[in-house]
């Protein structure tokens, strides 16, 4: 669904504490317009009312980095955001996710005007990073004069995210 993202945990037969549950797939946490569910914690990051998550979401460094479209019934617009997720619980990210790998982000980042794009994975200077984008990107004029644009432009880097770190995960559509 484009308002619903949920995350599935496997349960593999754990012989030294003699488990039973042998390959179960349980929902660990789901996050959706104006709400959230979760099996094992109390808190999970919601999106607004008027959301939608308009692209596959990427999963890197226990990360996940979903393009949400907020849209405006005013203005008939949408803006585009990364919403960044903890992949174990559902919690966002704090002190995961740096901007332009220098400054930890506290909160989703706004991207721009327009529908939020799939975020793309990649490795910059050893660390691994999500290069997000919306249809048109947020302009910012500097000290010197230029305006310069967030999201194609800008990354998101995950903090003590290894290049050899594998997680499986595939995206189902219902």
């Amino acid at each position: 669904s484009d308002t619903r993202l949920t995350v599935f945990k496997r349960l593999i037969r754990d012989a030294v504490a003699n488990t039973t549950e042998t390959n179960n797939w349980n929902i660990e946490w789901t996050s959706y317009d104006s709400g959230s569910q979760a099996a094992s914690v109390d808190y999970v990051q919601t999106i607004p009312a008027t959301a939608t998550f308009s692209a596959r979401v990427s999963v890197a460094g226990g990360v996940v980095s979903a393009p949400v479209s907020v849209y405006n019934a005013t203005t008939c617009l949408a803006d585009g955001y990364s919403y960044f997720f903890n992949l174990e619980n559902g919690y966002f990210p704090m002190e995961k996710v740096k901007y332009l790998g220098t400054t930890l982000i506290t909160q989703n980042k706004l991207l721009g005007s327009g529908i939020a794009t799939e975020s793309t994975i990649q490795a910059f200077k050893g660390k691994l990073s999500f290069q997000s984008q919306s249809e048109q990107n947020v302009g910012t004029t500097t000290t010197s004069g230029t305006t310069k644009a967030d999201g194609a432009d800008d990354r998101f880097e995950i903090v003590g995210g290894s290049l050899i770190e594998r997680r499986g995960w595939r995206e189902i559509f219902d």
